[in-house]
């Protein structure tokens, strides 16, 4: 019989105090702190990791700076040709999908119509194996060429809803109305902390689709914009759309996209971004007690869409309206939206508004902040589309105004 005998050595620490342990003491061959001094030191690490970090990105703005430090001003075709490479870096860190598009593949039917407008349902390829769906509504008292708009939908939105199938107006609808050719895509589903699993038991959401797209090097956030262009694409083959009149107009997430598409897609002429412009850094990092709003990604579940490695190094919300420069752009943030904090909104737009005056076209870039709540307000906004796309309202209550 083999035998394997094991020896187990023991070693005894001498009941030395190790620095900042003044409260030790020994107990059974064993040095022994109170529990209150470890939780302390526990704590302490981590508040010096968190001040560290806080530092670092303290820093960002002044990195951001000394990247945007090259663009040139001297004219507005000299800016958009310095910013070229910026904004495909922008995608490459927003995590678009570097994928051929290919064929649209169009199926397209009819599922409302009276004497002002007709609506469509629509889907094409998006990404090869997987199909846009949206809604298309076009004005029936206007021949020519016509402006087209993308609207998109918030988070507890629809498509249904923009286009104005669920039996109320919406933004969608009343913009066709007023003469516009608009396009209301579908977007991939709710956070994941405001959804209920469902019949089967399964939980679903947003953050599980990034998460997955992290995997592959993407995220959900650049799937959707990859979408979108693939929208305009579809737009531009409508022969009743004037491509030189396109635009697009968002709320809340829809707010969010409307600003990464300007940002991205030069062929967005015109950009109504409503309940989503905020300094990102803090909007992104401040916690209950910083700041009154009860939106506070950093601690609320399924949000990780918000949060793309190295983006503060190079892109804030202004840097992304310097993308979109020098086409129009029209922030709006209602005074009573609690989804952003408008103090940390104002100097984050005079930021941005700094560039256009630099490039002598100052009126081209608004801040509008209506007396409302997070929702959409059409006094100024859809005016501020009619004029940058050259459009005349066809609707009478709009001549009216």
């Amino acid at each position: 019989m083999n035998w394997k005998i094991g020896l187990l050595v023991v070693w005894v620490v001498p009941a030395v105090a190790a620095p900042g342990l003044g409260n030790a003491g020994e107990q059974d061959g064993y040095l022994v702190i109170p529990i209150e001094d470890a939780d302390q030191h526990y704590r302490s690490e981590y508040e010096e990791l968190n001040a560290w970090l806080d530092a670092k990105l303290g820093e960002t703005a002044a990195r951001r700076a000394a990247y945007w430090s090259d663009v040139d001003t001297s004219s507005l075709d000299a800016y958009e040709a310095s910013i070229e490479s910026k904004r495909r870096k922008f995608q490459r860190l927003l995590g678009v999908p570097d994928i051929a598009a290919g064929e649209l593949e169009v199926k397209q039917t009819t599922v409302y119509e009276n004497d002002q407008v007709r609506i469509d349902d629509v889907s094409f390829v998006g990404l090869p194996g997987l199909r846009v769906q949206g809604f298309l509504t076009v004005p029936k008292r206007q021949t020519k060429p016509k402006p087209a708009i993308l609207c998109l939908h918030g988070a507890h939105g629809s498509s249904h809803r923009t286009a104005g199938l669920l039996g109320r107006s919406s933004y969608g609808r009343e913009l066709a109305e007023r003469g516009y050719v608009t396009f209301s895509p579908g977007m991939s589903g709710m956070f994941t902390d405001q959804t209920e699993p469902g019949e089967d038991g399964r939980i679903w959401g947003r953050n599980i689709l990034h998460r997955k797209a992290e995997m592959l090097g993407w995220s959900i956030t650049g799937i959707d914009l990859y979408r979108f262009q693939r929208c305009v694409d579809f737009l531009e083959t409508l022969p009743d759309v004037d491509k030189e009149r396109m635009g697009v107009f968002g709320i809340s997430r829809g707010g969010e996209f409307a600003l990464h598409m300007s940002a991205a897609d030069t062929r967005m002429k015109a950009t109504v971004s409503i309940g989503f412009f905020n300094d990102r850094v803090k909007k992104n990092t401040i916690l209950p007690g910083d700041a009154p709003s009860p939106m506070y990604f950093l601690i609320r579940l399924g949000r990780d869409e918000y949060y793309h490695p190295d983006m503060p190094n190079y892109f804030g919300d202004a840097e992304l309206g310097w993308l979109t420069a020098p086409r129009p752009l029209m922030i709006q943030n209602g005074l009573q939206d609690a989804n952003m904090y408008i103090p940390h909104a104002h100097p984050e737009f005079d930021k941005l508004h700094m560039m256009y005056a630099k490039l002598g076209i100052p009126e081209r870039a608004v801040f509008d902040t209506p007396d409302v709540g997070h929702t959409v307000d059409k006094t100024n906004s859809f005016p501020f589309l009619d004029r940058w796309l050259n459009h005349t309202p066809t609707n009478s209550e709009s001549r009216s105004r």
